[in-house]
């Protein structure tokens, strides 16, 4: 397969950090998790993996942001201008988006990118 340049650079991260508190983070104890192509059993990332004190931090940190940001006291429309533009930029994305989501989960890349990763975008605009 001839992968995007962005799957490859994303996939080359080792290991791929969560995003929690609006930054990448490793595992607090740095454990890492091997995530291999379903399809052919062979590795294609190493992730953080989360344990406990991972979860209780992200569940701090959204709670941090949901008191601390203007998204709860934000006006309906101003959310679906934003929850749109990402929709949109899901669409521009959409042939990395299929690889990675065809490569985790074993599935035909035209079943990603015909029914996946559309569905994503549509689920933002509803």
């Amino acid at each position: 397969m001839n992968w995007h340049p962005l799957v490859k650079t994303f996939l080359a991260q080792r290991p791929i950090r969560m995003f929690v508190g609006g930054q990448w983070t490793p595992a607090a104890d740095e454990n890492e998790l091997e995530v291999q192509d379903p399809g052919q059993g062979t590795v294609i990332a190493k992730v953080a993996a989360a344990e406990a004190p991972d979860i209780d931090r992200a569940v701090e940190a959204a709670q941090r942001a949901f008191r601390t940001s203007s998204w709860a006291t934000m006006p309906n429309n101003d959310r679906a201008v934003i929850l749109h533009r990402l929709a949109d930029l899901v669409d521009e994305h959409l042939e990395p988006l299929a690889q990675i989501e065809s490569l985790d989960v074993g599935k035909p890349l035209g079943q990603a990118k015909g029914f996946d990763i559309p569905n994503v975008a549509q689920t933002l605009r509803y």
